[in-house]
């Protein structure tokens, strides 16, 4: 029997975006089944773009609860047997869920089928893979497509830009439970550790996902993303290292010390360039979370500092940087 594909979309205030992704997902080769599309309490002119669409997909409206409450809410509707998910100002390319749906029917261990796509603005291209590195070695070395347990990989690589490249059974969400909250950018990385602990992953080497770079999405400011994706890495990791076994345990510590060692630096940059203030506040607030690694409070010593006579300092902090604890 063919699988029923269950297409969710989660946006807030996504106006000017909204439609396009909704033409996208309605203009598929292969057409989901269902489209339910989650407004998290938007307050611009979302609700009006939609309705244009309200014949073809199902709107469901919540007041404001962030993105993994969103990404719920659209499961909890969902009735299909493959869930594939779409962020409200990214794209689909037209044989994405044809693709997909081949890759989940050849690889039905996966709990993860991911494709590949660009980063794209209203100029054009400005990233040519989402792909993180190790999933590119691995389709290098086994072809077009590649199935493998990915758990280690997931620990410390960021391997998948967006939930937009996403699809996966609706069974899978029972044993390792739903999106959490708690993390406001990064609960989709919390999400994937846990179907990587006990899945395999099918990564496939098409280019069939669009994500859109907007300088006013969620994450903030292009300076500010890694930053703070960085803050909920290692409150997920430190969350991980309690359910993880002991050399998983080991592993997930020492990389969210390195991640605090290579943040520091970057966030000294950002606050000498751009916000003082918030990167003063960040670097304490890394301090706080890891309170034996001294590279938080050496960056904010030297940006607190007077800005002449620093840069000599600066120079010296950021080569020290990788082995400050």
């Amino acid at each position: 029997m063919e699988p029923q594909v269950s297409a969710i979309i989660t946006t807030w205030n996504q106006a000017p975006y909204i439609g396009a992704a909704v033409q996208s997902v309605l203009s598929q080769t292969r057409p989901p089944d269902e489209v339910v599309v989650v407004d998290d309490g938007s307050t611009d002119d979302t609700a009006a773009q939609l309705a244009s669409y309200s014949s073809r997909i199902r709107i469901v409206r919540q007041p404001n609860q962030g993105v993994a409450a969103s990404r719920n809410r659209g499961v909890r509707e969902a009735r299909g047997d493959l869930l594939a998910f779409l962020d409200g100002n990214d794209l689909w390319e037209p044989d994405k869920l044809a693709v997909q749906l081949a890759a989940a029917r050849e690889n039905p261990t996966a709990g993860l089928v991911v494709v590949d796509g660009v980063i794209f603005d209203e100029g054009g291209v400005v990233g040519d893979h989402l792909f993180g590195g190790p999933v590119r070695d691995l389709i290098a070395a086994a072809g077009s497509a590649a199935r493998a347990r990915c758990y280690e990989y997931f620990l410390t690589s960021k391997l998948i830009a967006t939930t937009s490249q996403v699809m996966m059974p609706a069974g899978v969400l029972a044993p390792v439970g739903p999106s959490d909250p708690t993390f406001p950018l990064a609960s989709d990385y919390d999400l994937y550790l846990r179907v990587a602990a006990r899945y395999d992953v099918a990564w496939v080497d098409r280019k069939l996902a669009r994500w859109r770079y907007v300088p006013t999405s969620a994450s903030g400011p292009a300076p500010q993303r890694p930053l703070r994706w960085a803050v909920d890495v290692l409150d997920i990791r430190k969350k991980h290292g309690v359910l993880a076994q002991p050399n998983h345990a080991r592993r997930l510590r020492e990389q969210g010390r390195a991640l605090i060692r290579r943040m520091s630096p970057g966030a000294y940059e950002y606050g000498r360039r751009a916000d003082r203030r918030w990167a003063s506040r960040y670097l304490l607030g890394l301090w706080r979370r890891s309170p034996a690694s001294v590279a938080p409070l050496i960056f904010l010593l030297a940006l607190l500092g007077p800005e002449a006579g620093v840069s000599r300092l600066a120079r010296l902090l950021r080569r020290a940087a990788p082995r400050a604890g």
